[in-house]
């Protein structure tokens, strides 16, 4: 999967080789599409989750954030990426431009072979001792999801 992204430039660093490369490779479609994307956060900590789990998580939470920016009629088109490690958990929030009337099913043509995208997210998520909750208000559309990814510390 590494292998993939290779051709990215590293623009986006946040401690983990996985997420840089999901982010550098959001950030370069995001300009291709007109879509402004930021990233901040840093993190600090080893983590415990399974690379699959992290690119489960990610890739899905970003497809359908770029997908929704697609869907903004205006110029106004934006990704915010929050994202670090709070005790034993990975705190990630994805905030993105949106239509004012958010559908989370899928709008593509084969349902059956797509919209899955948020309910595997939020069942790795579960796997992984997290929780995800969703806020919409106005044309801004954000995922916040909470996931264990470091041992507690022994005392």
């Amino acid at each position: 999967m590494i292998g993939q992204f290779s051709e990215v430039q590293k623009i986006i660093q946040t401690g983990n080789d996985i997420i840089d490369a999901i982010l550098n490779e959001k950030f370069q479609e995001c300009k291709k599409k007109n879509i402004s994307m930021k990233v901040e956060g840093i993190i600090y900590a080893s983590l415990l989750i399974s690379d699959y789990d992290i690119c489960t998580i990610l890739v899905n939470a970003m497809d359908n954030a770029v997908e929704a920016c697609e869907r903004v009629l205006s110029d106004n088109k934006w990704i915010t990426v929050s994202i670090g490690t709070y005790q034993e958990y990975l705190h990630l929030v994805i905030s993105n431009s949106s239509t004012e009337n958010v559908n989370l099913r899928t709008k593509k043509a084969d349902r059956r072979n797509h919209g899955l995208g948020l309910e595997n997210l939020q069942e790795c998520v579960e796997k992984n001792q997290g929780k995800v909750s969703v806020m919409t208000e106005g044309g801004r559309f954000v995922l916040d999801i909470l996931v264990k990814v470091v041992e507690e510390s022994e005392n």
